[in-house]
């Protein structure tokens, strides 16, 4: 009876997603840097966890020829450096109203000098609070369920021009082309709050000790990590500059996971981890690319879209020190995240999609963080107790990414074992 159990609960919570598909390097709560120690007493774990934003750095990809680097730039220009107001308005039909608005301005003749915006602004994370709870079977296995709660704000934007039109006084509208483009978009420039929660997510791990009998290495962990995610989360807000989702846009999928970590003379240890998360697409209405000059903060056509978002992947190495009273330790990791390109497919045959599919928010992303821990395990004293606290302090820095923000942040997980 309980061998059946515990493959129905295999079954249920087989899968898993990656709860956090925007360009940016928030924790997610089940993330295998946050995972307090195991303890044979352990049966059951409640997890708080806080991470709030220091600063937000946006990271472009340039290609110049066959080179490619990157760069640091604002956030509101991790896609392009300068928004094109003129270009906004192509591909329309001509005898529309924005096709004839576009001809007042003799768009066709456009030489990339007018109409163009260095856009700015501070964003910021509010909050990126974490609740988790772990329960304990055994043969090594845990069933975990994950919700985060995000408070984000985008605040002091401002669209800089980069050269006044020569044509101002021929073309009245000329004078607040920026209000042209949003009315004609129905989209908003300016910033915004949100908060909500993110997506649920259910996690079944298996987490095993080998114990060696070797000098210098004493023990092998091998953990795999499976689960289910419901998307509870905000959606990205379309009408809204970089309005990032809370989770993954709506979207199911899976994960599959798996990770090393060794100990060496009971003071030392180094692991690495990997997550591949692939996402079953769905269909919502978006902004999209129709013509090759636009630019991706001013995308004024909205349409049915069908979007298949590209496999999400994470790669984490750390080390650890332990002290040799065993109660602190200190932790050094790198963490890589790297998002696939995204396809999307208009519920049109009106609309190129080989030009809508060009847009710089649907190519690939990275992330690049170093993350430093400071770790206090009060099990080792209380574990007679029928309370033992785990405290886990972090400074995360990111330092370099393509078409993302690299946020450093502080925060904390805190964890209660029973």
């Amino acid at each position: 009876m309980k061998k059946n159990l515990y493959i129905l609960l295999l079954c249920l919570f087989g899968l898993n997603l990656n709860a956090f598909i925007a360009p940016i390097n928030l924790f997610r709560p089940y993330d295998i840097l946050l995972l307090p120690p195991k303890h044979p007493c352990n049966r059951l774990a409640l997890s708080i966890g806080y991470e709030g934003s220091l600063e937000v750095k946006g990271f472009q990809e340039i290609c110049q020829g066959e080179r490619t680097f990157t760069r640091q730039v604002h956030p509101l220009q991790i896609y392009q450096c300068e928004q094109d107001a003129l270009a906004a308005l192509k591909g329309f039909p001509v005898d529309s109203s924005v096709g004839q608005l576009s001809q007042l301005f003799n768009i066709d003749d456009d030489n990339k000098t007018h109409g163009l915006f260095i856009p700015s602004g501070c964003f910021k994370v509010n909050a990126n609070v974490m609740f988790g709870l772990r329960y304990y079977l055994p043969h090594d296995f845990i069933i975990g369920l994950f919700l985060p709660y995000f408070e984000m704000e985008l605040k002091n934007v401002k669209f800089t021009e980069v050269e006044a039109p020569t044509f101002e006084a021929q073309v009245p509208q000329a004078n607040n082309l920026l209000q042209q483009v949003e009315q004609i978009g129905c989209l908003s420039l300016d910033g915004w709050k949100r908060r909500g929660v993110g997506d649920l997510t259910l996690q079944a791990m298996w987490l095993r000790d080998f114990p060696q009998a070797k000098p210098w290495l004493e023990n092998v962990r091998v953990n795999a990590q499976f689960g289910m995610i419901f998307p509870t989360g905000k959606h990205t807000n379309v009408n809204e500059l970089l309005a990032i989702p809370f989770g993954n846009d709506g979207g199911w999928g899976f994960m599959l996971g798996a990770g090393l970590d060794l100990r060496f003379l009971n003071y030392l240890r180094f692991g690495a981890n990997a997550d591949f998360m692939p996402l079953f697409g769905n269909t919502r209405c978006r902004r999209i690319k129709i013509d090759r000059s636009q630019t991706d903060l001013f995308l004024v056509n909205k349409t049915a879209t069908f979007k298949h978002f590209g496999v999400t992947n994470y790669f984490t190495l750390y080390g650890d020190i332990t002290s040799f009273c065993r109660r602190f330790s200190f932790r050094i990791a790198y963490e890589f995240m790297q998002h696939d390109r995204d396809k999307i497919f208009p519920h049109t045959d009106k609309i190129n999609a080989i030009i809508a599919n060009a847009a710089e928010s649907l190519q690939e992303f990275t992330n690049h963080s170093l993350i430093f821990f400071l770790n206090y395990d009060a099990q080792k004293d209380c574990c007679n107790y029928p309370v033992r606290p785990f405290i886990s302090t972090f400074y995360k820095l990111g330092f370099d990414g393509k078409r993302s923000m690299a946020a450093n942040t502080l925060g904390f997980m805190f964890t209660l074992n029973f």
